[in-house]
């Protein structure tokens, strides 16, 4: 007999009650959720807490296994400045990470940057923008699929269903340029989409809407296909994790097995604003 895999993704179900992450959310001032690395070990996300450099910036920490706590947090001084520096992903192999800025040098509002690492224990530096995918509107919200050839973001330019819609760009290989983004049509509405999260196998894709159906604010949906060459389909909200405010910003581990988000509304157990969360998937 072969035995139940009891530790795999497994796509299509539920998520359980959601709690608070523990070590990582501050008192008094907003933290985002963002992305975590495929050990489960370090987490960057996006803070206004003191000690950083600007009103938004990137912030990491680390756990010694993913069923701790995280510890204090320490800001990535290399990739932070004086604007807004926020919303990071990881590639599969955890050596690069795309996040947003406001910071000179951009072509919009927001812009993607990206910057590198040669290990998993150095430090990442020397950001650049993404121009390739970049617009002169607001551009943030990226996720990055395993093969590291499709790049999903949010964005406020022309041309799509929406003021804020799902945008998609892709390349032929990793070391190569990104094609211009084209709307994710499959998905947008006339309503805001925003914050792609997709999952390792690249079949879910986790997104903050206020479509009608939610529950109010921006609340967390969910789309799936049934092979990455194919279209998202229909979406399903999130419901038991969603608020009355705003539920954004999903990351899902890459064993498919939690969900960290967002809340941004007056809930039971939160500090203040916007909490980062983490929510069970209720696998069999």
């Amino acid at each position: 007999d072969t035995a139940t895999d009891t530790s795999g993704p497994c796509p299509g179900q539920p998520f359980g009650a959601p709690t608070l992450l523990e070590g990582v959310n501050s008192l008094d001032d907003d933290d985002w959720a963002g992305a975590l690395t495929g050990d489960q070990l370090t987490l960057y996300f996006s803070s206004w807490r003191d000690g950083g450099q600007g009103d938004d910036d990137l912030w990491v920490t680390k756990r010694p296994d993913p069923g701790t706590a995280f510890g204090p947090p320490r800001p990535l001084t290399a990739l932070n400045t004086p604007g807004a520096d926020r919303g990071p992903c990881l590639s599969a192999d955890d050596f690069t990470l795309i996040f947003a800025s406001d910071r000179p040098g951009g072509q919009g509002i927001l812009d993607l940057w990206i910057a590198t690492r040669s290990g998993p224990t150095e430090d990442f530096g020397g950001p650049a923008p993404l121009t390739e995918v970049n617009s002169d509107s607001w551009d943030a919200g990226c996720a990055l699929s395993k093969d590291g050839l499709t790049l999903y973001l949010g964005s406020t330019r022309g041309g799509g269903s929406g003021s804020h819609d799902l945008w998609v760009a892709r390349r032929s290989d990793p070391a190569a340029s990104f094609d211009a983004p084209v709307p994710l049509a499959s998905v947008n509405t006339p309503d805001r989409e925003r914050g792609a999260a997709l999952s390792p196998d690249g079949l879910e894709l986790f997104f903050a809407s206020d479509r009608p159906g939610g529950q109010g604010g921006l609340d967390l949906w969910v789309t799936s296909r049934p092979s990455p060459e194919a279209p998202f389909g229909s979406s399903t909200n999130l419901g038991p994790l969603n608020t009355a405010g705003d539920d954004t910003s999903a990351e899902l581990s890459r064993d498919g097995r939690t969900l960290f988000y967002n809340r941004n509304a007056d809930v039971a157990g939160g500090t203040r604003r916007a909490n980062i969360w983490a929510a069970p998937r209720l696998c069999p």
